[in-house]
């Protein structure tokens, strides 16, 4: 749902940035997004862990974003920490993260 909302709220500040609506719409579907995929992953002071052998995550089709990823984990560092090292923007790397646990390659 608020991933939907967001799309549309993004397409539209595309083609008229000063819509306030489509921001105030796009401001709350983000951080809504947000706090749905950190309660997927335990919360933002959990502890990934990569959990998944090394040649099993070389068979898997994963992009260099999420190889990048998996590099930052080194089971000390919070989620937080992560998405602040990996200077990706933020949704992008909880959606990144989410997906990896979701594939059993890291647990939190």
């Amino acid at each position: 749902y608020y991933m939907g909302a967001l799309m549309r709220a993004e397409a539209l500040l595309a083609k008229n940035p000063d819509h306030a609506g489509a921001k105030y719409f796009a401001t709350t579907c983000q951080d809504r997004v947000k706090e749905m995929y950190i309660a997927r992953l335990g919360s933002s002071t959990s502890v990934p862990r990569v959990v998944m052998p090394p040649d099993a995550i070389q068979a898997l089709a994963l992009d260099h974003r999420s190889g990048f990823l998996i590099s930052l984990i080194d089971g000390l560092a919070t989620v937080d920490d992560v998405l602040d090292i990996s200077g990706m923007p933020t949704l992008e790397a909880l959606r990144l993260l989410f997906e990896l646990k979701n594939e059993g390659v890291i647990d939190t």
